[in-house]
């Protein structure tokens, strides 16, 4: 995750190289029903929030829940 769209850790040497964009974490009962897959795009849209990023399938996230990265560098 990239504070602040990157402002500040993006002049750490190395962190742009191991997390360069942003992804979600998508437990495994809600990738089966909505049909997402490790790699696919995936769009969020909320009432008060939008995000999009690379998709991976993840035991870490449970129930019908998916984790996000706070902060977007391709959509501050």
């Amino acid at each position: 995750m990239h504070f602040e769209q990157g402002s500040m850790t993006y002049r750490t040497p190395g962190i742009k190289e191991i997390t360069p964009n942003s992804w979600l974490e998508v437990s495994p009962e809600l990738a089966a029903e909505r049909g997402v897959t490790t790699g696919r795009y995936v769009q969020v849209d909320l009432a008060a929030w939008q995000g999009a990023g690379a998709g991976a399938v993840s035991e870490r996230v449970k129930g019908k829940q998916l984790y996000m990265t706070l902060n977007s560098v391709e959509e501050p």
